[in-house]
């Protein structure tokens, strides 16, 4: 089966659990991300990197209205007010020269027989070269001085020996594992906007979202940057 196929046929699935409110196939694969754009305007995506992205009306409604905000060292965070768009949400007053976080929800997914789940995701924007980052989000990657150099927090703890996945310009993917310590490198040498992904999953807390109950909680973290070509004027 070549990936063309999979993908439909994947995104069949979707379309039935979607309809459904289940979206368990899709919500795994699916990503939060903060991007900028071409107008130097900072936007939450939500998709798969390189595919379609979800828009509104459709998939991009079953998330939660996203709280995004600033945070400068010694200043308290400064929010931004988030405007739904046809494919994004659009941070108003975001500079891409700062960085920038946000957290947000997708509705219960429950099937039979299973346990309900709370997907929830959460994003960093960090200007590259910026320095290092500090945790401020749940589920964090937080970068550190070294351009590359990514450490994975979970309730404010380093997180060992979990996946992070990076995509980037050229068709640029790699995997890679935390350190004992949480620590992960990727090379970034090229130019270009690049995506890191972490999924932690089945944190055992009953609770309700929506009026809807669940049994887990699975967290989904990204953090993105854009690499200057240091060979442009």
């Amino acid at each position: 089966m070549n990936i063309i196929d999979y993908r439909l046929i994947r995104s069949l699935f979707a379309s039935v659990f979607l309809s459904a409110g289940l979206f368990a196939v899709a919500a795994k694969a699916h990503d939060v991300w903060i991007e900028d754009t071409p107008d130097n305007h900072l936007v939450i995506r939500f998709g798969e990197f390189g595919d379609e992205l979800e828009t509104s009306p459709g998939y991009l409604d079953s998330l939660t209205q996203p709280q995004a905000w600033t945070k400068k060292i010694g200043a308290d965070p400064a929010a931004f007010e988030v405007q739904k768009q046809t494919n994004s949400f659009l941070l108003a007053g975001a500079a891409i020269t700062n960085m920038a976080a946000a957290e947000t929800a997708f509705e219960v997914l429950s099937a039979t027989n299973k346990p309900s789940r709370l997907p929830l995701f959460y994003a960093r924007w960090q200007p590259a070269g910026a320095g290092a980052g500090t945790p401020m989000l749940t589920f964090d990657l937080v970068p550190q001085e070294k351009l590359g150099d990514i450490r994975v927090y979970f309730r404010g703890k380093p997180l060992a020996d979990e996946t992070v996945s990076a995509y980037g310009p050229a068709n640029f993917t790699k995997e890679l594992k935390t350190d004992a310590n949480g620590f992960v490198h990727f090379d970034l040498s090229a130019p270009g906007f690049y995506l890191f992904t972490c999924n932690h999953y089945r944190e055992d807390r009953f609770g309700y979202s929506g009026g809807r109950p669940y049994d887990l909680v699975s967290h989904n973290a990204s953090l993105t940057l854009r690499v200057a070509d240091t060979n442009k004027p």
